[in-house]
């Protein structure tokens, strides 16, 4: 199974609450209609900065969103699908190779908002280690760390990027993201102590290159 993610971003113009909703309505009217498509996600960044942890450090969001798709087999660019966010803004999509560190058990229905937020972070690998190096260390050890030290941490997933799908799509070497149950979780529970976040910030440091830029969003679940 093939996984695609598409970064979503608004026309200047449009209304930020009005293009949430359209995608998440257009992306669902497609995902009924679409042959080999077998999961599907739209996460909206709609969640207020102060429910989570957004790093001053971080650049601002640059994305309004992100399609996370599942296919039985390799898709291109000119599939509707994908191509809908250039309707009503634009889009980037990216082969990724996905690695699940933590799963949550889904107990609500389809098309519903799914609890909590979900941090969606963007990933650059320091430019002295190669592609597999980076994610080799992300999968093998910050994963694990990431897992002990995100106490709050209700669902992780690293998505590696495998190649670009989009013509002038931003190289991006990778994809977090951190899903928490409840706004709380994130922002008082985000790390187990002052020592476990030292411990993250220095793995970080190990293969992460330039600051990584974070979407706190809300997530559906289309198709699973």
């Amino acid at each position: 199974m093939e996984k695609v993610l598409t970064l979503l971003r608004r026309a200047p113009q449009s209304d930020a609450e009005a293009f949430c909703n359209a995608i998440v309505q257009e992306v669902k009217r497609l995902a009924d209609k679409t042959r080999g498509l077998r999961r599907c996600i739209v996460n909206v960044a709609d969640a207020a900065a102060r429910e989570g942890t957004l790093d001053p450090r971080r650049p601002p969001p640059a994305y309004d969103g992100a399609v996370e798709t599942w296919w039985d087999a390799p898709v291109t660019e000119s599939e509707p699908l994908l191509a809908a966010p250039a309707r009503l803004g634009s889009g980037s999509s990216y082969r990724v190779r996905e690695v699940v560190q933590k799963d949550y058990a889904r107990d609500w229905p389809l098309g519903v908002r799914s609890p909590g937020i979900k941090g969606i972070y963007t990933v650059n690998r320091r430019p002295d280690l190669t592609r597999d190096g980076f994610a080799r260390h992300w999968q093998d050890g910050h994963g694990p760390l990431a897992r002990k030290h995100h106490v709050g941490l209700w669902k992780y997933v690293q998505n590696v990027s495998l190649a670009a799908l989009t013509p002038d799509a931003p190289d991006f070497d990778g994809f977090a993201t951190l899903h928490f149950r409840t706004a709380y979780d994130m922002r008082e529970r985000f790390y187990d102590s002052a020592e476990g976040a030292k411990i993250i910030a220095a793995d970080v440091a190990r293969f992460i290159g330039s600051p990584s830029m974070q979407m706190n969003c809300s997530e559906y679940v289309l198709r699973d």
